[in-house]
């Protein structure tokens, strides 16, 4: 169980994190609202109240999302570029541009978004050119994920732009969705989109193993971010994917689960761990990870070949093996254009 009576759910068992989006900290805020309806200095009437607050972490956007800009790496932008260049990509960029240009310019114009906004935002590979070679066209248009979960968000508030009709906002989801899981399931793509971050969420998880639980140890770790963020953790990761792009106020639950063996010999105790080296827990037990989305079990496929079916759990060794490997990739230029050529 996550808390128990001995550990109970406190503020200060709590770390939350967010990008510096409006829409994710007021997603936060809400989520926080649902945990304590009754404010969180009600929970112990022994604590003091200017302790009882949570706060929300602001400083590391640019690690909580696929794409940001700049790109984390020199690697991601070489692969991401040779990707989009990939034939059926630019046709089918081609073709839905001229809905792009409209959406992008609706939502200026209707003040949803500002021009400066989105010139930080848009990644770069343009898409609104109406012909590929007319440099003229080359102005600012959001790129899809963008325009599919700002739209997404304005629909479900019946906030969308009476110039933009819903078959025009499924057609952005659609396209959105199909150009992320054609980019992000890369065998290279999703590891260095999501590096930082998955390698954050296994140090919290080493954390709570390794260290003697203090009472303000936090056993639950919030982060809030976009629906891309879903999508590219969800690759990296190797789970199996989700039939449709997630909806509004989806969340991906990752949970440590530790399986007592009926023997119980001596522990075995890591004498350095670090946040590089592979950490070693005690034999008696075994620590597995599982992963969820939106209450529905998700499937891991890391270190699995294509003859064996994925795991509903997967051990944390495993997994930390898999993410100590990733720190390599930043090396990888040449190994991730070959990848890229056999693609």
């Amino acid at each position: 169980k996550l808390f128990t009576k001995e550990k109970a759910l406190h503020p200060k068992r709590i770390k939350a994190r967010s990008t510096d989006f409006p829409r994710t900290v007021q997603s936060l805020q809400a989520l926080l609202v649902g945990l304590f309806p009754d404010g969180i200095s009600l929970n112990n009437d022994n604590d003091d109240n200017d302790d009882c607050f949570i706060e929300v972490d602001l400083r590391h956007s640019k690690f909580h999302i696929p794409d940001p800009q700049p790109r984390h790496t020199k690697q991601q932008e070489l692969l991401e570029r040779q990707l989009a260049l990939r034939e059926h990509m630019i046709q089918k960029d081609y073709a839905m541009s001229p809905l792009a240009i409209k959406v992008t310019n609706e939502l200026m114009v209707q003040n949803v978004i500002q021009v400066d906004e989105a010139k930080r935002i848009s990644s770069g590979f343009h898409v609104g050119g109406l012909s590929p070679n007319d440099n003229e066209n080359k102005m600012t248009v959001l790129p899809w994920a963008q325009l599919a979960e700002v739209t997404k968000c304005l629909r479900v508030h019946n906030l969308l732009p009476s110039n933009i009709t819903h078959e025009e906002q499924d057609w952005i989801v659609q396209h959105a969705s199909w150009r992320w899981f054609e980019t992000m399931r890369h065998p290279k793509m999703g590891k260095l989109a999501m590096h930082h971050m998955m390698t954050d969420i296994i140090s919290n998880i080493k954390n709570m193993i390794q260290t003697e639980q203090k009472d303000d140890d936090a056993l639950l770790h919030i982060y809030s971010a976009h629906d891309s963020t879903l999508i590219a953790l969800m690759c990296a990761f190797q789970l199996d994917p989700p039939t449709h792009w997630p909806e509004y106020a989806s969340y991906l639950k990752i949970e440590l689960i530790a399986i007592m063996e009926e023997e119980q010999p001596e522990p075995k105790i890591s004498e350095n761990p670090s946040s590089t080296a592979i950490a070693t827990f005690p034999t008696n037990v075994q620590y597995y990870v599982r992963f969820s989305l939106n209450g529905s079990i998700l499937r891991c496929a890391i270190g699995r070949t294509e003859n064996e079916d994925a795991l509903d759990m997967i051990p944390l060794e495993k997994l930390q093996e898999y993410i100590l490997d990733l720190s390599h990739l930043d090396n990888d230029t040449e190994e991730i254009m070959e990848a890229t050529s056999n693609t």
